[in-house]
């Protein structure tokens, strides 16, 4: 599953490079490059580590369930 950056337009592509740590200042290509070689690399580690994690309905990260009543 591969998002086509390229689609997205030049004030969202810098916002996500900035949060991201990419430079936000080049052209629309070189920053939609530069997410798409990041999601490369970061989305396999995430399926990796965190298999069941897409599979769950309004999944909370650092909840408990609720039957354990803390």
């Amino acid at each position: 599953m591969e998002f086509d950056f390229k689609s997205l337009k030049r004030k969202d592509l810098q916002r996500l490079c900035k949060k991201h740590g990419l430079r936000a200042n080049s052209t629309n290509s070189q920053m939609a490059d530069g997410l798409a070689s990041l999601f490369k690399v970061t989305w396999p580690l995430i399926r990796y580590f965190f298999p069941n994690l897409f599979l769950l309905k309004n999944f909370r990260v650092f909840s408990p369930p609720k039957s354990m009543n803390v």
